[in-house]
C-alpha cells in the first residue's frame, strides 16, 4: 500500500523492509550514495535529489533533529519528541507544524558502514503526529544497525495573499453609478 502512494524516484530505491522505516509515512527515499559528500542529511541535500528536490518539492528546511535520540539537539525543542533506542520505538511532532509546513518529512540517518548507506526520508501524512520508528539499516552480518539521529524537515506552505486594493478608478465608479441612479430617482419624482 505505502509502495503504491511512493513517487516513482522513491519507489525504486524503497523495498518493503525499508518502507517500514517509519509508520505511518506516505512515501520514502533512500538517500543516494555521497550526495553532499559526508553522507549526513540536509535541507540543501534534500532541495538538491534529482529531478527537482526531495518528492518533488523544494525549500525544504530544517525543523529539529535529535542526535542520540535522548532530546532534541538542533531546531525546535518543541517539535520532535522521540521515545526509544538506537534501533525502535515512537517519535511525535508538534500538531502545530501543520499550520506553518504544507509537507513535512521525518528522516533516519545510519550509524555508519550500513545498509542502505547514509539516510532515508520518509513523508509524514498530513495532519499525523504520531510515528513508530524502527532502523532499517543492516550491518554486514545482517544484524539491525543503530540510527545517527533522526531529523524532521519541513517546506513552508503557501501564505495566504495579501488583499487587493480597489484601485481609486473603481471608487470613482462606484460614485459615478451612485449619481446615475440618483439622477434616474430625480427624474422619476
Amino acid at each position: 500500500m505505502i509502495a503504491a502512494a511512493a513517487s516513482s524516484a522513491s519507489a525504486a530505491t524503497c523495498s518493503a523492509f525499508v518502507q517500514t522505516g517509519v509508520t505511518p509515512s506516505t512515501a520514502c527515499f533512500v538517500g543516494e550514495d555521497g550526495v553532499g559528500g559526508s553522507g549526513n542529511d540536509s535541507a540543501a541535500i534534500l532541495n538538491a535529489v534529482s529531478p527537482s528536490g526531495l518528492f518533488g518539492l523544494t525549500g525544504w528546511e530544517l525543523i529539529a533533529r535529535d542526535n542520540d535520540l535522548d532530546g532534541t539537539d538542533t531546531g525546535m525543542v518543541s517539535a520532535l519528541t522521540v521515545v526509544g533506542s538506537l534501533t525502535s520505538g515512537a517519535l511525535s511532532i508538534a500538531s502545530t507544524l501543520y499550520a506553518t509546513y504544507s509537507d513535512i518529512v521525518i528522516v533516519l540517518k545510519s550509524g555508519g558502514g550500513l545498509t542502505p548507506d547514509f539516510w532515508v526520508a520518509y513523508k509524514a501524512k498530513t495532519g499525523t503526529v504520531d510515528f513508530d520508528y524502527q532502523s532499517i539499516f543492516m550491518n554486514k552480518k545482517d544484524k539491525i544497525g543503530d540510527l545517527s539521529h533522526i531529523s524532521l524537515y519541513g517546506v513552508k506552505g503557501d501564505e495566504p495573499p495579501a488583499p487587493v486594493p480597489l484601485p481609486a478608478a473603481g471608487w470613482l465608479m462606484v460614485a459615478g453609478l451612485g449619481g446615475l441612479a440618483a439622477l434616474r430617482r430625480r427624474k422619476r419624482a
